[in-house]
């Protein structure tokens, strides 16, 4: 249920950095219109897909928005 995603959503957020990263939490995670839960950090926007994002069927975790934008960034920086 939401509190399993949510534990999921804490341990994505461990996962891609923490604090150091992703900054800390700005506001409560939130369950849009599209029933994707969105968790903005000062750094990046964490999202959790329940029934599947594009090739991935089971729930998954990902930076949205600005935050794909900061891991590409990143990703360029520490090549």
């Amino acid at each position: 249920g939401a509190n399993r995603q949510a534990m999921a959503m804490l341990d994505f957020w461990r996962s891609m950095g923490g604090v150091e990263v992703c900054g800390y939490p700005l506001e409560g995670m939130q369950r849009d219109a599209d029933g994707v839960l969105r968790q903005l950090c000062e750094n990046v926007l964490l999202e959790c897909w329940p029934d599947g994002f594009g090739r991935y069927p089971e729930p998954h975790y990902r930076l949205g928005g600005l935050g794909q934008r900061y891991a590409e960034l990143r990703s360029t920086l520490t090549r």
